[in-house]
């Protein structure tokens, strides 16, 4: 049987295909859906919590000399980058890693099938129009609300549900108001136009026209025969909407979470966004205080511990005890910076400091045993040095007597 021979043309098609097959092998090598652990029809609710859950269990500071944990923490950084943008995340799902990187360079994002395409005569992908501008849809108002979190909630990194109210569109009418769809009618006052023409006379021979909203049909053109059970024709309802919020590790303070398509919506406009600004709650008295990255802590210590020194262990927000000493004579007022026990830095590596404000507590009163203990603890340290009263002074108190 003769060996088989190939053509220039042969080859060239070959070497084509070899060039595309090593750019589809580079697609495989990082696929963000499997990274996050999300499906590709996951929407960005989903993603970003999975995220979340990812780079709260890698980040480098709970496992600080793991190298794996540090690699996984950065796939999984990446991967969100990809997923969280619409447009890198069409970019991916069409065209893979490579489009991406493409993408990055501003080359041209045609994929291999295109380049085919051109090849052999047929049109680009990257000139065919897209209709999403077209097709865009106009969005409802933004909610904005707040929420009060305890410090220790931002410290650890906390997820919390709650629940808000908001419209929606009836799910029995599915937003028209009817009961069924031969229920919508024309209106006959303005034949569906939605507006009405109205003259008024001002003189003999003398009119003014003007066009106002049709008030029977309130401008949409048609009214409703039998009204939707549920919605009473007002095609929107009234629902409880349940949220999760995830916290971020070092949240700043007035923070916004932004919720897309959970606000109101409506016929004729999508949701809008919910957004939620998260406040720390003040402390009524003692407790962690916070500014920025650093806490702040007051401790109070008796005469004789800032005389004679002592040790203290206090609880750190996350419950770990932090042991706190000192043997010097320790003065009212004086701070002890305690580095990287404050709070961690948002979205980055490492903490803040931590202040620790010293205050002694007097007793009320010395009198008794206590009173004569000090006095003779002291006698040794009295000076005989003390100033003197001037003749002034002297010939003031001598008139006095």
């Amino acid at each position: 049987m003769p060996a088989p021979s190939f053509s220039a043309s042969h080859l060239d098609f070959l070497s084509i295909c070899f060039i595309i097959l090593l750019a589809t092998s580079n697609i495989l090598a990082l696929d963000p859906y499997k990274t996050l652990g999300v499906s590709r029809n996951a929407d960005i609710k989903e993603i970003k919590r999975a995220y979340r859950k990812l780079s709260r269990k890698w980040h480098p500071d709970k496992k600080p000399n793991d190298k794996q944990a540090h690699e996984k923490f950065l796939e999984v950084s990446e991967s969100w980058e990809i997923l969280s943008d619409p447009e890198t995340r069409e970019i991916y799902d069409k065209r893979g890693e490579e489009g991406l990187k493409r993408h990055k360079q501003g080359g041209d994002q045609s994929d291999g099938f295109d380049f085919f395409s051109q090849f052999f005569g047929g049109g680009g992908g990257s000139s065919r129009p897209s209709n999403s501008k077209k097709n865009a849809k106009k969005k409802g108002q933004t909610m904005v609300s707040e929420m009060e979190v305890e410090l220790e909630d931002i410290y650890i990194g906390r997820s919390i549900d709650f629940e808000i109210s908001r419209r929606a569109l009836c799910p029995a009418c599915k937003g028209n108001g009817a009961r069924k769809e031969s229920d919508i009618v024309e209106c006959e006052t303005c034949q569906g136009q939605g507006v009405r023409i109205i003259r008024h006379q001002l003189g003999p021979g003398i009119f003014q026209q003007m066009q106002m909203q049709c008030d029977a049909c309130k401008g949409r053109g048609q009214t409703i025969k039998h009204k939707c059970a549920r919605c009473n024709g007002q095609r929107t309802v009234e629902e409880a909407n349940t949220l999760t919020l995830d916290i971020d590790r070092g949240s700043p303070d007035g923070h916004e979470e932004v919720f897309e398509g959970e606000g109101d919506e409506g016929p004729g406009y999508s949701a809008g966004d919910v957004v939620l600004r998260i406040r720390i709650k003040k402390q009524a008295h003692g407790g962690f205080r916070r500014l920025e990255e650093n806490l702040y802590w007051k401790e109070v210590l008796s005469l004789d511990e800032a005389l004679l020194g002592f040790t203290r262990k206090i609880k750190h927000l996350d419950g770990h005890d932090l042991t706190v000493s000192r043997s010097a004579v320790t003065q009212p007022g004086f701070v002890e910076v305690i580095e990287g026990e404050g709070m961690p830095r948002h979205l980055a590596l490492g903490y803040g400091n931590l202040f620790i404000e010293f205050s002694v507590v007097l007793p009320l009163q010395v009198s008794g045993p206590f009173r004569a203990g000090l006095e003779k603890l002291f006698e040794p340290y009295r000076t005989l040095d003390r100033p003197t009263s001037s003749p002034s002074s002297q010939d003031e108190n001598h008139q006095e007597l």
